[in-house]
């Protein structure tokens, strides 16, 4: 009996062997696949109520001037921005900034603040905003200052000459790339300097005067290779050379005997740190 038990025993496992190995491999590796962790489905997007900007310009004149004494006087820039974000409930909305009339006239003052991160990017966008003849607000100066021409900040990206002045601009920040750090450092060091040796003779500095003079000697310095320290020496004795010959050309009883000689080893004003070609 004991005997009979084991073979048939062994027929069944035999019999279950020989059904799993009659399974296809893509049948047997389905089976012990597991299965993948259900994906979880997308927001959807939420549609947003379109609104109208809020706020208003007020009346011609005299809401310009309000909200000018606003801005420097009652509440100044901060609490201006701050009052009208909270009265309108919007980072954007409609106000008056200066310059306004009476100081400056032919200069809209009405504008749409946009005072946050995601609404401000919208401002880099050139296919929504047109830039043509605009950087500070419509106040344009005029072009007899940039001799007859029309500088690339107030160009449009849609006019031609704006891409080729950019160009001509970017090539030439890449040909003094190479003195950047080292001027920055330099000019760094000279504003540190200035500051610290003021600050020894007197309680207070201002950080002002310093900070610009170190902007313009790095910007003058890495866009037209010139020193403005040596700029300044060389006008100096061109001017002192100019007056020397004036006064040579002079009558007699005009020239003043103290002149010294004028100098002939001049050297040149501005030496470019990278060929032109």
């Amino acid at each position: 009996m004991f005997l009979h038990r084991q073979i048939d025993k062994i027929g069944r496992v035999s019999a279950t062997m020989a059904k799993m190995m009659s399974l296809s491999p893509d049948m047997s590796s389905a089976s012990f696949t597991p299965s993948p962790p259900p994906t979880p489905s997308p927001p959807k997007p939420t549609s947003l109520p379109v609104r109208t900007i809020p706020g208003s310009y007020g009346l011609p004149i005299l809401g310009p001037i309000r909200d000018r004494l606003d801005y420097f006087w009652f509440q100044g820039p901060e609490t201006f921005f701050r009052k009208r974000i909270e009265k309108h409930k919007s980072t954007v909305f409609r106000t008056n900034v200066p310059p306004t009339f009476p100081f400056f006239v032919g200069v809209n003052p009405s504008v749409v603040t946009v005072l946050d991160c995601k609404s401000f990017s919208h401002l880099f966008d050139m296919e929504i905003v047109e830039k043509k003849n605009v950087l500070v607000g419509d106040f344009m100066p005029s072009v007899k200052f940039t001799g007859d021409v029309r500088v690339c900040a107030y160009l449009d990206t849609s006019e031609p000459q704006h891409s080729k002045i950019k160009n001509f601009a970017m090539d030439i920040l890449k040909r003094s790339s190479s003195i950047w750090v080292p001027t920055l450092v330099d000019k760094l060091d000279t504003m540190w300097d200035t500051i610290e040796s003021k600050l020894s003779s007197s309680d207070s500095v201002s950080y002002f005067a310093p900070l610009q003079q170190f902007i313009f000697s790095f910007l003058v310095r890495c866009l037209i290779g010139a020193d403005c320290l040596h700029l300044t020496q060389n006008c100096r004795v061109r001017l002192r050379h100019a007056r020397h010959m004036a006064r040579s050309s002079a009558p007699p009883h005009r020239q003043n005997r103290h002149i010294t000689a004028p100098r002939r080893d001049l050297p040149p004003l501005v030496r470019l740190p990278f060929r032109a070609g």
